[in-house]
């Protein structure tokens, strides 16, 4: 199955929410399937005050926020997926599980530990609450 152009696929979750990893664990293996074809978008639902976010399960899952979108601005969708379903499946202990899940599923941490300490996690959680 190819399509013409990449079909928009659009995602709106707390890392830490438990209806967002039933979605996740649902969908999973067909945004696995269909990677190549598809233009994921990863929105984070919480609160951006231009100094400090909010979010609905506390400071970690903020945390847990920025390491999903910061490993989908390096890894592969395949590995992307793969990083989600491994938080996922210990979602009560992110972003503890943040280094661990990326190294079992074979992401580079350093370059994800930089953007989650950085400017650019911050950014990137910015731009990503301004989707919902």
């Amino acid at each position: 199955l190819a399509f013409a152009s990449k079909v928009p696929v659009s995602f709106f979750v707390m890392s830490k929410c438990p209806d967002a990893r039933v979605c996740e664990e649902i969908f999973g293996t067909a945004l696995t399937d269909l990677g190549s074809d598809i233009d994921l978008s990863w929105n984070i639902i919480a609160r951006d005050s231009g100094d400090r976010f909010s979010c609905m399960h506390g400071n970690n899952e903020c945390v847990g926020d920025i390491q999903q979108l910061c490993v989908k601005e390096y890894a592969s969708a395949q590995k992307f997926v793969d990083f989600v379903l491994c938080q996922d499946s210990t979602q009560y202990i992110i972003p503890q599980n943040g280094e661990s899940c990326a190294s079992q599923v074979g992401i580079d941490w350093s370059a994800v530990s930089a953007c989650v300490d950085g400017a650019e996690g911050k950014a990137l959680m910015s731009k990503s609450i301004a989707a919902t």
